[in-house]
């Protein structure tokens, strides 16, 4: 956390998550940017809306007409999750003082 108490990493053994672009949303605050993984993946909150009139058992998976029908998770493998990605800026290394390194 840093001065204004709101979580800005968690993490433990084998996941972490970063936090960011706070907004307030009735009464709490909730992070609008959340970035994850070895290969960082970032998700980002454009639109925070009330969900109006939400059918008995949407967060029940196992519930007929729960969250199967309206939340769909897709698994990708690397390859398509790589399709996906920003190209991120080239790397530019300043010249060692000992000489090319080896190895």
């Amino acid at each position: 956390m840093d001065k204004t108490g709101l979580i800005n990493y968690t993490g433990g053994l084998g996941y972490g998550g970063s936090y960011h672009d706070f907004a307030d949303f009735h009464g709490r605050m909730i992070a609008r940017t959340v970035a994850s993984g070895y290969i960082e993946v970032t998700a980002k909150i454009t639109v925070l809306e009330d969900l109006n009139s939400v059918p008995a058992g949407f967060f029940n998976a196992t519930d007929p007409g729960g969250d199967t029908q309206l939340i769909h998770t897709v698994m990708l493998d690397e390859t398509e999750l790589r399709k996906n990605l920003l190209p991120g800026a080239t790397a530019i290394w300043r010249p060692s003082k000992m000489g090319p390194l080896k190895g």
